[in-house]
């Protein structure tokens, strides 16, 4: 007969109730400390259990408790150096108390989206945090159908609805500050690389793109405004059709990408064109100040909103906030000349 430390499957609760001749409720128990148990029996079970290298199903153990102490957080990509920092934020904040953090990407497509999210319910997760696409909306319609009880945080990219929890960058400031510094350089013609329409940062980040210009008695010309996907091909493509129709003296890059895609386009010009363009654009990348030339980088504040993000999603878990009161938390970037 195979003993217990000679079989090839995981040790079992029946197992260890087996061969020292307790009931499952007992060694559980023991197990978990319980003073239902005496001491000698508990030291007995654990020792045991320590010996033939037994391992609880936390996932078992959490579906039955109703908390899988994991949080699934959605972003873009992570790749990108302002989601890394989120997620950073997000697992400092998780495990400090006691969480796990599944990292999941959707790659800005609207039905792997939709897709992570209704396996990450039916997997149990405590909570999700959301970067969403372009198509918030349905996001949250699409939550409300399926009846979802669990929290969700949304930041960065977030809904219009207001019953929600929200995190956001400060953006349409972030954009006035970027814009007005190009102002304050002597730039009068600025086009702007702006994301996705429909996009909650793409309308907050032009709207203080065109109050920065008013500001400075600079009308908004919408032929300088741009919208692209965070796509290569599309972002340089939208570059040489503003540059060969417009001329602009200064781009505002709404993204870490577009950010990229512009400065690569620029410093493909022929010479005079080249030196006398000015950049100002979004990006968290840490390498960024050793471009050459510089450029005018708007730093988002990624970490602590991570971080609050994961907070606000913990107390809802823990039923901290009263019901039908929302969180929302805007932090301000820095605009940074590197």
């Amino acid at each position: 007969m195979t003993t217990i430390q000679e079989q090839d499957s995981p040790v079992r609760l029946t197992d260890i109730s087996r061969e020292l001749g307790l009931s499952v409720s007992t060694v559980s128990r023991a197990l978990n400390d319980s003073h239902e148990i005496g001491e000698a029996t508990k030291r007995r079970v654990q020792a045991f259990a320590l010996r033939v290298n037994y391992r609880p199903n936390l996932i078992a153990r959490g579906l039955k408790a109703m908390n899988t102490r994991y949080l699934a957080i959605l972003v873009p990509e992570i790749s990108n150096s302002f989601f890394s920092e989120i997620v950073n934020g997000v697992e400092h904040a998780a495990i400090a108390r006691g969480y796990q953090v599944l990292i999941c990407q959707t790659h800005d497509s609207e039905e792997t989206e939709l897709n992570i999210i209704q396996d990450l319910i039916f997997r149990k997760a405590d909570g999700l945090l959301l970067s969403s696409n372009a198509h918030q909306s349905k996001v949250v319609d699409t939550l409300r159908e399926m009846g979802v009880k669990v929290p969700v945080v949304f930041f960065d990219r977030v809904p219009k609805d207001n019953s929600c929890h929200k995190v956001v960058c400060d953006n349409y400031q972030a954009a006035f500050d970027g814009t007005r510094e190009l102002i304050r350089q002597g730039r009068r013609k600025i086009a702007h690389l702006a994301g996705p329409r429909g996009n909650s940062i793409t309308e907050e980040r032009i709207a203080g793109y065109s109050t920065a210009l008013l500001s400075a008695g600079i009308s908004v010309d919408a032929r300088l405004i741009a919208h692209s996907s965070f796509v290569r091909q599309e972002a340089l493509k939208n570059f040489r059709y503003l540059e060969e129709k417009h001329a602009p003296d200064a781009y505002f890059a709404a993204s870490e990408r577009l950010t990229f895609y512009c400065y690569e386009a620029i410093q493909a010009l022929a010479g005079p064109r080249r030196e006398e363009i000015k950049l100002v654009g979004f990006t968290n990348d840490p390498y960024a100040h050793m471009l050459k030339p510089a450029l005018g980088a708007i730093i988002q504040p990624a970490f602590e909103m991570g971080k609050q993000a994961a907070d606000l999603l913990l107390n809802a878990i823990a039923r901290k906030n009263k019901q039908g009161e929302y969180g929302f938390f805007r932090l301000p970037a820095i605009l940074r000349n590197l």
